[in-house]
């Protein structure tokens, strides 16, 4: 769809997946729920001092520094949140360091699975087994939290698809975005929209590179 999604993922309303999930991954995701999904219509011709492109980890992370230091901030998704996403649902150190930065380490590890080991396994078939701290949480609850953190800290949240970004001769950038009359414009931009399928801050288009994919087991010798 050539619009911002209107409506959580579907799998995330499937009754056998709610069904299946832990007691308190239940509980988290019926709050989760209840993250704004307002258009970004409402911002049209309005400047700000920062907006950022992208509500996942990464750009809810940014507006939660900026909000630190009492920076306003407009945080834009082309997604309703708490979306689906198949990357990233292994924390491992890098990870610990930068949400303990941020207070969210220990909310994120109480919400998630804890383990010692990891195991990685090549395209060829070569095993090797990993023994760290490292922490599973599939990404709409890291993401949910993360935003719905900046958002109570005090991050604007708003549902847009941007279409392109323009350079304006006051030195602001004019951010066009779908379905809002007129651009959006702000001091500085920052890009935090991942691996998006048509780069709008990019003429070219770079081919895909990998892909990802995942399973999760649900063992009653492991709950």
């Amino acid at each position: 769809s050539s619009a911002a999604s209107a409506a959580p993922n579907v799998l995330l309303r499937s009754a056998p997946y709610v069904a299946a999930l832990p007691r308190h991954k239940r509980d988290l995701l019926a709050s989760l729920s209840d993250l704004p999904a307002e258009s970004a219509s409402d911002q049209a011709g309005l400047k700000w001092p920062v907006a950022i492109v992208g509500a996942g980890p990464c750009g809810a992370a940014a507006a939660m520094v900026l909000r630190r230091h009492g920076c306003p901030v407009l945080l834009l998704d082309r997604a309703v949140m708490p979306r689906e996403k198949v990357c990233g649902d292994g924390l491992v150190a890098d990870s610990y360091d930068a949400l303990k930065a941020l207070g969210m380490l220990e909310l994120v590890r109480s919400v998630g699975h804890s383990t010692r080991v990891g195991r990685i396994v090549s395209p060829s078939g070569f095993e090797t087994t990993v023994t760290s701290d490292f922490t599973t949480l599939e990404r709409h609850f890291l993401d949910g939290l993360l935003l719905r953190e900046a958002i109570e800290r005090g991050a604007t949240f708003r549902l847009g698809r941007v279409q392109s970004a323009e350079l304006e001769n006051d030195g602001t950038t004019a951010l066009r975005v779908e379905g809002v009359a007129d651009a959006i414009r702000m001091d500085y931009l920052i890009v935090a929209s991942g691996a998006t399928a048509r780069p709008w801050w990019s003429p070219g288009r770079k081919a895909p590179s990998g892909i990802a994919a995942r399973c999760y087991v649900q063992s009653k010798l492991t709950r």
